[in-house]
């Protein structure tokens, strides 16, 4: 089973990747794509020739080269794609996507393999004969290829570089931001200002006429912790003093004061220090109104000292033995250091997973009362259940995994060999290699009786594994077909499933017969009728649209 999941992970990342059917631009460079009707079968296994041959194509482009692209699917469906090119000893750039169809040839010198998200606001920078410019989805040119440098578009403004100096131009090409900085970061989402490097080496934010607003000598940027966008609060630092900002639609606020020797971001709060005038160093916090608190003195027994190590909302405390206990964010002591490890179980920090001075394992609340006793097994939590954890016993020859309900401190259901989370409402539980369903009550939905795919089961099918392979069975355990894959991904909305052997991909029906051969590297269903393929053998490969026999 576990095999299974990850190969079926692997296919659902794929299925994601390939797009659409327009009709792919035709530009050509450095013998990088062959209009001619090469025939990559020249290099195919004697099976896959007679598979390929019967594969009808829509349209078909055939490159020369080796081709090569990220496992990791972009965000917005767009799949960048390299071919490497023998004769020129150069890689070429071009895109596959699954938005509104097609491809866009690789032709290109240079395009960012890594990007986050391509074709921000319909353009992406690429760079041809040496200088870069912007082209759309389709492969058209949209901003001529004038620039030293050119960065994707954020919030309507892109970075650009000419003559050795950056500014920002906007979806049109105009120049909105004159290149006369040394550095220039992209606008930062829902702030509206960015961060420029002056002629005299400090820093500063502009908005986005190019007005600076403030300058620095250095920035400290923070990501909120659930997205991948900044926090509104930055921290500066002027002639060695630190100071909290806050951005709201371009406006700058102070919260404090250039005052602090150390200044860094703790959940809702920012942990402070600073040296006062009689030499002693203060240390404390600021919340998010930039209200300071100074830290507390603890009493401690004599020649004690106490490490406060920050952790989400909490502080982890070490004593001179190295044992370790928790403190509040206000760094009030909740549990005396009596411990050897202790850490969060969930991300509410509503239990805590310890190991005790005899090196048992246990779990506590917020208030250090014991929820699970201390016992001679591993505690793990479970995934998006966060007041269940997985108690597992090192002391057995045989895998030993339990639930435990943290809630109401009671174990649920017997002994399992594998448990994880389906959803935040159930639990799958596997031993002898046979699955069951179980509720978050403890209760079975479904009676273990076999390795299956649980969300198959409403649609009436069961996939299932053995050591040959994998299959697909209706609700009584009758095949729907005879095939065996070495992978099967769910029925999509089309009826269809991506399938996998000898790690390429083809189609099959909701019943598991084969309507694509599996020698594609890359598999996209577009319609009932069509599907994006991506064919490739050594240094040939075939970008094409083929019809889905019904």
């Amino acid at each position: 089973m576990k095999k299974l999941i990850i190969v079926g992970a692997l296919i659902i990342l794929t299925i994601h990747i390939l797009g659409c059917n327009t009709s792919p631009q035709s530009e050509a460079t450095n013998n990088i794509v062959a209009k001619s009707t090469t025939n990559i079968h020249n290099t195919l296994s004697v099976a896959d020739k007679d598979a390929y041959e019967n594969l009808d194509f829509i349209n078909k482009e055939v490159l020369i080269g080796k081709l090569r692209f990220p496992l990791l699917v972009n965000t917005n469906g767009i799949t960048p794609i390299a071919v490497y090119n023998t004769k020129t000893d150069n890689e070429y750039y071009g895109f596959i996507n699954n938005i509104d169809g097609g491809y866009v040839l690789p032709i290109y010198q240079y395009l960012d393999m890594n990007g986050d998200e391509y074709f921000s606001g319909g353009l992406e920078p690429v760079k041809k004969n040496d200088r870069f410019g912007f082209i759309n989805i389709k492969g058209e040119t949209v901003i001529d290829f004038i620039y030293d440098e050119a960065r994707a578009f954020k919030d309507g403004l892109a970075v650009i570089k000419k003559d050795g100096l950056y500014g920002y131009i906007n979806l049109k090409g105009d120049i909105i931001i004159p290149p006369t900085y040394q550095q220039a970061s992209n606008f930062f989402e829902d702030m509206n200002v960015a961060v420029v490097e002056l002629s005299n080496k400090k820093q500063a934010l502009i908005d986005k006429k190019g007005n600076i607003k403030i300058s620095f000598d250095n920035l400290e940027l923070i990501l909120n912790k659930d997205s991948d966008k900044y926090s509104p609060y930055l921290v500066i630092t002027n002639k060695n003093k630190k100071a909290l900002l806050k951005i709201e639609n371009g406006m700058i606020k102070y919260m404090t004061d250039f005052l602090y020797d150390s200044l860094y971001e703790n959940g809702l709060i920012f942990n402070y220090t600073k040296n006062n005038n009689n030499s002693n160093s203060e240390s404390g916090i600021i919340n998010d109104n930039g209200q300071a608190f100074y830290e507390e003195k603890h009493p401690t027994p004599e020649n004690q000292s106490i490490v406060y190590e920050p952790i989400d909302n909490h502080y982890i405390i070490r004593n001179n033995e190295g044992l370790v206990g928790l403190a509040d964010k206000n760094k009030n002591i909740i549990i005396e250091p009596q411990f050897y490890s202790i850490h969060p179980l969930d991300k509410k920090a509503t239990y805590w997973c310890v190991i005790t001075k005899d090196s048992k394992n246990a779990v506590i609340d917020g208030n250090g009362n014991y929820v699970l006793e201390p016992l001679d097994a591993t505690v793990s939590p479970l995934q998006e259940k966060s007041s269940f954890c997985i108690v597992e016993n090192y002391n057995s020859t045989n895998i030993n995994k339990r639930l435990f309900d943290l809630k109401n401190k009671k174990y649920i259901g017997k002994n399992f060999e594998h448990i994880y989370s389906l959803g935040e409402d159930f639990v799958v539980m596997i031993d002898n290699n046979k699955s069951g369903l179980m509720n978050k009550d403890g209760e079975f939905v479904i009676e273990p009786y076999n390795n299956f795919i649980y969300n198959e089961h409403s649609n009436g099918y069961i996939i299932k594994s053995n050591d040959k392979g994998s299959y697909i069975t209706n609700l009584v355990g009758e095949k729907t077909s005879n095939e065996v894959y070495q992978s099967i991904s769910p029925i999509d909305t089309f009826n269809y499933r991506i399938v996998m052997n000898n790690f390429k991909y083809g189609l099959a029906d909701k019943d598991g017969n084969l309507l694509i051969p599996t020698i594609c590297k890359m598999i996209k269903v577009l319609d009932k009728n069509s599907a994006q393929i991506v064919l490739s053998e050594d240094y040939q490969a075939i970008i094409g649209t083929v019809s889905i026999p019904q």
